[in-house]
């Protein structure tokens, strides 16, 4: 199997590292995934499950390591690759111990030798059928997304939120958003189930085409959804909420008759509201019931009382 048959994601932290491999990889693979952490790669490796991983191994928040433990405990045979400093010999003795499929030291000074060794490790692939892959696909799509909307799930949720946590530094913050549709119990009863599964598509729809670059939109359940929004602060997000403002009183059919869209948001921030993913989820619930007993259709920010 030739490598401009397959998927290759990156991983590594250094901008300058990362483009440069880009740019010389574009031309060799098929699909060229990038992530600048452990956190990214891992949302990536399970968004679209690639061929090859090759990955640094010392990165701030998720580490290379921690990343393809994880990896590992989901798919014991996906084809990953490190790079990493010859002297950082206790981290390159516990790559071993995870079964990496190669390694290329740093700094990187041939890339025609990483384009030697990835060819290699793409004969590993041949041998794994097109089925399988499939089928492996299949397994990440069931247990990270739902079935409904095709956004994330509350098994992702809970897993990426306690990744972020464990891996806090001074330099990471997120804001995390509940959006719950304040009117699809109505829709369901008047209109059927159908027109309010309906509903929660188009909403996820039009907020899919919304939510900032990197941020994450999930559905918690039923009528709950959440967004992410890595690096956020208030006034990021009081853009955001400016642009979801049209949302409100979406109509469902293009006559505008019939059933609209209303929605009510709690919103909390890591680390200022809460250190924990239990506290944070439970602050950002309490603010978007202050926006539901408020009159609706409106957003709350978390504040301590």
């Amino acid at each position: 199997m030739a490598l401009s048959d397959l998927m290759l994601l990156l991983v590594e932290d250094d901008p300058i590292a990362q483009e440069q491999l880009r740019l010389y990889f574009e031309d060799q693979f098929d699909t060229v995934l990038q992530a600048y952490n452990g956190l990214e790669g891992l949302d990536l490796y399970r968004r679209h499950a690639p061929d090859i991983i090759l990955t640094d191994l010392r990165m701030p928040g998720l580490s290379g390591l921690d990343m393809i433990t994880e990896i590992r405990k989901e798919n014991p045979d996906q084809v990953i690759m490190i790079f990493s400093a010859l002297n950082d010999s206790d981290t390159l003795l516990k790559s071993l111990n995870l079964s990496v499929d190669g390694f290329i030291p740093k700094p990187i000074l041939d890339l025609s030798l990483v384009e030697e060794r990835l060819e290699k490790v793409a004969e590993k692939i041949q041998r794994k059928s097109s089925e399988e892959r499939h089928q492996i696909h299949q397994l990440y799509q069931k247990a990270y997304f739902d079935a409904l909307t095709g956004i994330y799930n509350r098994n992702y949720f809970d897993d990426y939120l306690r990744r972020v946590i464990l891996s806090h530094n001074d330099e990471n913050s997120l804001a995390l958003l509940i959006i719950d549709m304040d009117n699809l119990k109505e829709i369901n009863d008047r209109y059927g189930h159908a027109t309010g599964d309906r509903a929660l598509v188009l909403l996820t729809d039009t907020l899919r085409r919304t939510v900032p670059e990197k941020a994450s939109l999930i559905r918690l359940g039923g009528d709950e959804l959440a967004v992410i929004i890595p690096g956020a602060n208030r006034q990021k997000i009081l853009g955001f909420l400016e642009e979801i403002e049209a949302l409100q009183g979406m109509p469902l059919q293009p006559d505008h008759e019939g059933p609209r869209i209303s929605f009510s948001i709690g919103c909390s921030f890591f680390p200022e509201d809460a250190r924990t993913v239990d506290k944070l989820l439970a602050h950002a619930d309490q603010a978007m019931y202050q926006a539901k007993k408020s009159g609706k259709g409106r957003a709350y920010f978390y504040t301590e009382k």
